[in-house]
């Protein structure tokens, strides 16, 4: 299955969630397979984020990113930066994971944005 970062990114939280849940073993094995090709996939995307971030960031005397009062790195070309950002965040990944059934996920309560970011994942089968 071929996954954009971007979809990545949006959806670990509400897996890791979802996966902390007592569930039946089949979908939480289904459901842990997903965490793992997630977090390989995502090592790579953040290994790849940080090479941008430290290419568009003002540097200190130390050789390392600025940071604002707020604790984000300053960066110096925010319209390039945003444009390597949002390439790394389109290109797709394949992930040896499968489907998870909505009925295998039982009577879970989710919210709407949390279903919304796994729904790449979901079938209704």
């Amino acid at each position: 299955m071929k996954v954009p970062n971007s979809k990545l990114v949006n959806s670990v939280d509400s897996l890791q969630s979802i996966g902390k849940l007592n569930l039946p073993v089949k979908t939480s094995f289904a459901i842990a397979v997903t965490l793992k090709e997630i977090d390989d996939a995502l090592t790579v995307f953040n290994a790849e984020r940080e090479k941008i971030i430290n290419k568009y960031a003002e540097l200190n005397e130390y050789n390392q990113p600025k940071v604002n009062e707020q604790g984000n790195v300053i960066i110096t070309n925010v319209p390039d930066f945003n444009k390597d950002l949002n390439e790394l965040l389109a290109i797709e990944v394949e992930l040896n994971v499968n489907p998870i059934s909505v009925e295998a996920l039982g009577d879970i309560q989710l919210p709407p944005t949390s279903l919304m970011s796994i729904s790449w994942i979901l079938t209704n089968d």
